[in-house]
């Protein structure tokens, strides 16, 4: 995979360990909006130390096409880390398929920011990859997560009834899912 990607609008990097605190900065800013739909974070989570072995385990997956993270920035401000959107449990034959995954800092919402970012993803992914499918799981009543889905494209193929413990609780989810367009049959 690419290590940046541009848009019209946005830079999309896969970061290594040197960004931990624009990262951390990102995350703690978010925090209260992201685990509202995310599993349970360990308790460093949100330390230096947690967060660079992350990111060098992320890119290093990033440069073998085992995962894929990539963290949004507009152009006019490289500095600052509005987003990011993933690809992760990407397995091969004879599935060939992957999950996405991404969260966008609250003050970058209604802005298109997310939908431009997903779709260069997208389009990233399966060309480079080659992958045959993308699946996407969203917490029921999360609107805003859905109607971005289906904007790029996705389909509502069906319900996964409790299938991720968010703050305590088996939460039920839409699974989505996205067939490659440029495959050849």
């Amino acid at each position: 995979m690419k290590v940046c990607v541009e848009t019209d609008r946005l830079i999309l990097r896969a970061l290594d360990e040197s960004s931990c605190d624009m990262v951390l900065s990102f995350l703690c800013k978010g925090k209260d909006i992201f685990e509202k739909y995310e599993m349970a974070r360990p308790p460093l989570y949100y330390t230096p130390m947690y967060q660079k072995s992350i990111l060098a385990q992320e890119y290093t997956a990033t440069l073998n096409n085992r995962y894929v993270r990539y963290y949004v920035f507009l152009k006019d401000d490289p500095s600052v880390v509005i987003g990011t959107v993933s690809c992760g449990s990407i397995i091969g034959e004879p599935y060939c398929c992957g999950t996405m995954g991404y969260k966008f800092d609250k003050d970058y919402w209604h802005k298109g920011y997310a939908r431009e970012a997903l779709r260069a993803v997208i389009e990233e992914i399966f060309e480079e990859i080659k992958l045959h499918k993308l699946i996407a799981y969203v917490m029921e009543g999360n609107m805003p997560s859905i109607e971005l889905l289906e904007a790029v494209g996705f389909s509502l193929e069906g319900l996964c009834e409790k299938n991720l413990k968010v703050n305590g609780v088996w939460e039920t989810h839409r699974l989505y899912g996205l067939l490659n367009p440029y495959e050849e049959c």
